[in-house]
């Protein structure tokens, strides 16, 4: 894997990962009224493309729309009732549990949207790992979060 050839394909991939990324990244601050994208967004973006290939289809629109289908202000609190309902053997419970805690009511702004957006792109995944994406993308939202039963600080790096 050390190869200089095996470093050229790995850097290849990963060239086109992080392309796919920056336009979903550049696209979501264009739509949300940003002047451009944020290393948030980029980070995000990036986690999508690499664990789930794509957004699914899923726009800042569908962010927008849920939001306003529901009460003002308690798209969070859907989100993290969601977590906290899922069974007890699914994959990402204990972080799921911990992170319905510890992101209700705490976030705004655009960490608030991404992690409307997170759950958004949480539900076309395979039923099995939905909240294994959740807590994935919540953490990358709320800059915070419970993964793999590890706490990752993600504040002051994205």
């Amino acid at each position: 894997m050390g190869a200089s050839d095996m470093k050229a394909i790995q850097d290849k991939y990963i060239a086109q990962v992080g392309i796919k990324a920056e336009g979903y990244a550049n696209a979501w601050a264009a739509a949300s009224g940003m002047p451009s994208r944020t290393n948030q967004q980029l980070a995000f973006s990036f986690d999508i493309v690499t664990q789930n290939g794509s957004t699914s289809g899923l726009t800042f629109q569908d962010v927008k729309d849920f939001k306003a289908a529901t009460t003002p202000g308690n798209a969070d609190d859907l989100v993290c009732d969601w977590m906290l309902s899922r069974p007890k053997n699914m994959a990402g419970k204990k972080d799921g549990d911990k992170n319905a805690a510890l992101w209700r009511n705490k976030l705004s702004g655009d960490a608030y949207n991404l992690l409307v957006f997170a759950y958004l792109r949480s539900q076309k995944a395979n039923p099995k790992w939905r909240l294994d994406v959740m807590n994935r993308k919540g953490t990358l939202a709320a800059r915070k979060g419970w993964v793999h039963q590890g706490l990752r600080d993600l504040t002051g790096i994205i």
